[in-house]
């Protein structure tokens, strides 16, 4: 048997580093929905300020889209459709009738006249969108717009810091104005790395690939003894192997299926045939449809063919590559087809990350109605993006919701984003209380005497080597989790009504994404690894999602919506899963669950640290600290569910929402639901 070694010095650009640090905006660039919130006022952010390096000149040239409102009577005509006890329930707008809700002919003239008197430019006119390009200063004095450079991330950017007052005839027909900044988002992928925070480097058997990997993830309790002259260290815990017979833990497609209790389906013809999964990345891939296939082949699972995997591009061909977003679109399109096999994917990819782009690509969506479900696996702190366009992809996602199709978003990797409170620390477009917001999981953590599925939140530490320990360790801090928390900007939507709060609470779901019990995936260039981030927990609920639509009934091919067809928004109906088993709670590790612990000496000084002082951190009810072998002899702990300030407990929590899909019950549930409405 042959071995080909992949390469450990892969570029990292981000998706192998530690979260990296987030930083808060000043208050002159909060927006006046974000200051007006008592979620912010509630915490202090942990974060360095931005840096204003002052307004931008007045005859710079920028663009935005004027996003319209939609005709009066239009939010209780969606309303109606996810009210279960309204005849209009999910019975969904057809092409015809959400155009009736458009603005009219005379509105987007009056408008229209009004952005060319402020010295704008009329560029492109749609059914609700006006793009408009103008100077600083005309934008100033259409919108209220005062536009500044930021230094934000270690990256230079413009953004408008200043609430958005559209003047005169605008101030009535304008519900956001999007594109004044370059602000960018990011994927939420997460590549297994050491305590250190290095890549892993794994010896993939080329005739038998998932041979490299293995689901026994975690042993039982170890000791190890760490000993160079009068310095001597000895730790006791479970064990969580990095790197054992260098074979890193990593879950195939089977036993995922399996584990959320969706094997067997597709062989009984539950597949997802006649549905169509949307997946929303930038840049793309080289040879994407190729790897795909390597992925399938090596999981036993139907290839792509022409006739059900397409890449479409409607706001252009990229110019350049980006190879983080490359893996991206890699995980996104392997674990969807993996759910869902009999569904088409169409993989749309926009020229760059900008937010803006990814505000066409949606609107494209909408418009051409490619498909029921749709998945995006990016997006950036609540706090750190502009509030219009929070509110622009709402608005999208309303009108998508309303035409019954459900788009999820990732919640992130990054726990609260530094913001230090569940509150206010969500990520935008999750936040968004018409998408399903979709947050992470860890597989088979201990828990007293068994496993369990937990909440994912990683912090790690370096202990040393059998001849050179380090006392004391040495903690590098949070690594990474799933993102959630409260929004500081929506209102709590009807469907959260039993929720605690007043604001939009993330996530509506979870499923797994942590990369120390991760997904294996496969790469660019045919690289096996394991692989998580909520980018992995967005295309693997997409794809049950479908399995559910076509459970309900929904033909794509003749275009039909009947009553019951399409189950429409997703996080709409989470809540009512979660009494029938078809969401199942997701809890902390048993609290009898051992944790690691030690005894130190170093020059004549005992110490009897907890797993937790490894850590540097406080002790974390509901948290696992273990003991991990890494490279070269080394130790180090790793622990489990302990995301910042984010939280598992019974019931919704921060982390993982309500819970995770229970695919039979849930096939049940949909099964009822739409009985009932024939």
């Amino acid at each position: 048997m042959q071995l080909t070694a992949q390469a450990a010095s892969r570029a990292t650009n981000g998706v192998c580093n530690m979260a990296k640090p987030r930083m808060a905006f000043l208050l002159a660039l909060a927006t006046a929905a974000l200051l007006s919130s008592s979620a912010f006022a509630a915490s202090a952010p942990r974060h360095a300020p931005v840096v204003d390096l002052g307004r931008v000149s007045r005859a710079m040239t920028l663009t935005a889209t004027v996003h319209l409102r939609m005709a009066a009577g239009f939010d209780a005509a969606v309303a109606a459709r996810y009210d279960a006890h309204s005849p209009l329930f999910h019975n969904w707008m057809s092409p015809q009738q959400l155009a009736a809700f458009e603005p009219s002919a005379q509105t987007i003239v009056a408008a229209r006249q009004a952005l060319e008197g402020f010295g704008l430019t009329v560029t492109r006119v749609d059914e609700s969108n006006i793009d408009v390009s103008g100077s600083s200063g005309a934008m100033k004095r259409a919108f209220g717009a005062d536009v500044h450079q930021v230094l934000q991330n270690h990256e230079t950017i413009f953004r408008n810091v200043a609430a958005v007052a559209p003047k005169g005839a605008l101030a009535s027909v304008v519900e956001s104005v999007s594109g004044l900044s370059n602000q960018r988002a990011e994927p939420f992928l997460r590549r297994q790395l050491d305590v250190k925070g290095r890549p892993i480097n794994v010896m993939i058997p080329q005739d038998s690939p998932l041979d490299a990997f293995t689901s026994a993830c975690f042993g039982p309790s170890q000791k190890v003894v760490l000993k160079a002259g009068s310095t001597w260290a000895s730790y006791t815990g479970f064990q969580y192997d990095l790197n054992a017979a260098e074979k890193p833990c990593g879950y195939t497609a089977a036993q995922v299926m399996k584990h959320y209790a969706i094997d067997g389906m597709h062989s009984a013809g539950l597949d997802g045939t006649g549905q169509t999964i949307v997946i929303v990345d930038a840049y793309g891939a080289p040879n994407t449809k190729n790897d795909a296939n390597t992925f399938f082949s090596a999981m036993g699972i139907k290839p792509f063919k022409d006739t059900n995997f397409a890449i479409i591009a409607p706001l252009g061909q990229p110019t350049t590559t980006n190879s983080n977003w490359a893996g991206e679109t890699m995980l996104d399109v392997e674990w969807a087809h993996a759910v869902a096999p009999g569904a088409k994917i169409i993989l749309l990819i926009t020229p760059d990350n900008m937010f803006t782009s990814f505000e066409g690509a949606l609107n494209y969506v909408n418009k051409t109605q490619l498909g029921n479900v749709v998945s995006n696996s990016w997006g950036s702190p609540e706090f750190e993006v502009a509030s219009q366009t929070a509110i622009t992809f709402n608005s999208i996602a309303k009108k998508a919701a309303a035409q019954g199709i459900s788009i999820q978003f990732s919640t992130g990797d990054s726990g609260d984003n530094e913001w230090g409170s569940p509150n206010g620390s969500a990520s935008t477009p999750a936040d968004a209380p018409w998408v399903t917001a979709v947050g992470g999981t860890s597989f088979g953590v201990p828990s007293g005497t068994t496993f369990r599925e937990t909440g994912w939140g990683n912090y790690t530490a370096e202990l040393g080597t059998t001849t050179d320990p380090l006392v004391p360790s040495e903690p590098f801090g949070f690594r990474w989790g799933g993102g959630g928390g409260a929004s500081a900007l929506f209102p709590k939507p009807t469907y959260q009504s039993d929720l605690s709060g007043s604001f939009r609470q993330t996530p509506d779901v979870a499923m797994l994404a942590d990369p120390y019990t991760g997904g294996i995936t496969v790469f660019p260039g045919g690289e096996f690894e394991p692989v998580g981030g909520t980018s992995l927990a967005a295309p693997l609920f997409s794809g049950v999602w479908a399995l559910a639509d076509q459970l309900a009934g929904f033909n794509n091919a003749t275009h039909t919506y009947t009553p019951g067809s399409s189950l429409g928004l997703a996080a709409a109906l989470i809540p009512q899963m979660v009494s029938s088993g078809a969401i199942v709670d997701v809890l902390p590790p048993d609290r009898s669950t051992p944790q690691a612990s030690g005894k130190t000496i170093k020059d004549g000084t005992h110490a009897s640290p907890t797993g937790f002082d490894l850590l540097g951190t406080g002790a974390i009810p509901g948290a696992l600290t273990t003991i991990s072998t890494d490279f070269g002899g080394g130790y180090g702990v790793i622990s489990f569910n302990m995301d910042t300030s984010l939280t598992t407990t019974t019931g919704n929590d921060s982390t993982t929402g309500r819970g995770v899909p229970n695919g039979k019950k849930l096939m049940a549930f949909v099964k009822a639901l739409t009985a009932s409405k024939k």
